[in-house]
């Protein structure tokens, strides 16, 4: 499956969302494939982050009051305390699941 970007609801770099408006995020060795969605499956955007503090840090840096769905992994310690040190005053939500 081919992913393709999705403009962001929002023209400004900082998009606020009501809840329930979620990150999914489908992690890597490298690059992680996400999707923000909200509750009634409007997807605001659809696309790759590279998987390294500060990309991750600035994909998050756009979103706020969301929830993160990260699955369980290698990955998961390192990307749920860079989305909290990112977003901690934002109530951003993580997730973890197991595949």
């Amino acid at each position: 499956m081919h992913l393709r970007s999705v403009p962001t609801a929002s023209e400004s770099n900082v998009s606020t969302v009501q809840l329930p408006t979620t990150i999914g995020l489908d992690l890597s060795d490298s690059i992680g494939h996400l999707q923000v969605q909200r509750g009634n499956g409007h997807v605001l955007e659809r696309g790759k982050v590279k998987l390294t503090r500060d990309h991750l840090g600035a994909f998050l840096g756009k979103w706020t009051r969301c929830r993160l769905v990260i699955e369980a992994g290698t990955h998961s310690p390192w990307i749920g305390r860079v989305a909290t040190r990112v977003v901690w005053s934002w109530s951003l939500r993580i997730l973890v699941e197991s595949s």
